[in-house]
């Protein structure tokens, strides 16, 4: 059995940044959605489980986006672009 060293290099360890924290499963989606559209990979993680409680009561159903640290900076200027004029 052949072992290259070079078999760690090829995997890539990107580190995950927190790019907001919504309310409720369809605004994270929205978002989800709206950079997946532009080739940048979301994960979501929520505090209890959408399942277990639909709905939003003081935080709980607060929900984090994060993208790898490399597209931060695109990804926050994707979103101030779908943000609507105040």
């Amino acid at each position: 059995m052949e072992n290259s060293k070079n078999d760690s290099k090829d995997i890539q360890h990107d580190k995950l940044v927190e790019l907001a924290t919504v309310q409720g499963d369809f605004e994270a989606q929205v978002l989800k959605g709206m950079l997946e559209s532009e080739g940048i990979e979301v994960a979501i993680r929520a505090g209890v489980s959408q399942n277990v409680l639909p709905l939003t009561v003081n935080g709980l159903g607060e929900m984090k986006l994060y993208v790898k640290e490399a597209d931060y900076p695109a990804a926050l200027a994707i979103m101030d672009e779908g943000r609507e004029p105040e």
